[in-house]
């Protein structure tokens, strides 16, 4: 919308994921916006981002992430135009009119991709009880055989997480579920490296 306005626009990706926003950043250059209509910056969000909220020539801001980033964000900015798309727990309903084949493609194709790490990845999912077992034996077997692999493998469903630390944070919430009932009905192992098992987890509070 900025671009679109004639209002320069100023990027700061994730720190742990900052290439794909600098490539798509070279791409647009390339292909022809006027220089210095969009810049891509570099960083931790508490120096840099705080920079750019707080900037007096800064007039809008956009953040996709974190509500407790967002928070933090919305206190500094004062009285700047503000847009937030806050994560949330992104439930999939399915209802007992459901095509259930299709249901189940759904739940897949929005859980397991990029490793779960989208910001709109599917993360819990509610059933109406006359179709739980229909859609639990076609989403546990379809589960089961995604292929692990390198995220630029054509026959890879699931690649890695991202560093360390996400793995370590999906540790600590798998063994909390588990702490508080949740049945492991498959996966849940941290393979090799920074792999993690494709997990369906029952049963949960």
């Amino acid at each position: 919308y900025a671009l679109a306005i004639g209002t320069s626009v100023i990027v700061k990706p994730s720190r742990s994921t900052p290439f794909s926003a600098i490539i798509l950043c070279e791409i647009m250059a390339e292909a022809g916006f006027p220089a210095g209509s969009i810049n891509v910056i570099t960083g931790a969000g508490d120096e840099v981002g705080d920079e750019l909220v707080t900037h007096p020539d800064i007039e809008a801001i956009t953040f996709f992430g974190q509500k407790t980033t967002g928070e933090k964000i919305t206190q500094k900015a004062g009285f700047k135009k503000q847009l937030m798309a806050i994560v949330s727990s992104n439930p999939l309903i399915v209802m007992d009119d459901a095509n259930i084949t299709e249901a189940v493609t759904s739940a897949i194709g929005g859980a397991f991709p990029m490793a779960g790490q989208s910001p709109i990845a599917t993360r819990r999912i509610m059933l109406h009880q006359d179709i739980r077992k229909e859609f639990m034996d076609q989403f546990v077997s379809r589960t089961k055989v995604l292929n692990l692999g390198h995220p630029m493998d054509e026959k890879t469903d699931v690649g890695p997480l991202n560093n360390e630390v996400v793995l370590e944070t999906a540790m600590q919430h798998l063994a909390d579920a588990k702490e508080k009932g949740g049945t492991f009905i498959t996966g849940g192992n941290n393979i090799k490296g920074l792999y993690l098992e494709p997990t369906i987890i029952d049963n949960v509070t």
